[in-house]
């Protein structure tokens, strides 16, 4: 068996909600935004860390892509209408 990181022990235990919005996202934005939340959660990656990566334009050095499963977008906006 596979040992797993402290960060996908707490994905399998927990439930998250978070709401989100933008004019847009690249590919996995929403699942590191999630696995970064999650590390922190964790204690693997301090808020500071995710800050100065964010200032700097560059990936944090511990980067974790939440699993697809369990994320569920619920609405999305074009032109003012939803779908």
């Amino acid at each position: 068996r596979k040992e797993s990181s402290a960060a996908s022990d707490v994905y399998k235990r927990q439930v998250y909600y978070l709401e989100i919005s933008s004019t847009g996202f690249l590919k996995y934005t929403i699942r590191f935004i999630m696995g970064a939340l999650i590390l922190i959660g964790t204690k693997e990656m301090t808020i500071e860390e995710l800050s100065n990566s964010m200032k700097d334009h560059v990936p944090p050095k511990k980067a974790f892509k939440a699993p697809a499963n369990g994320l569920q977008l619920f609405k999305i906006a074009l032109n003012k209408y939803s779908i």
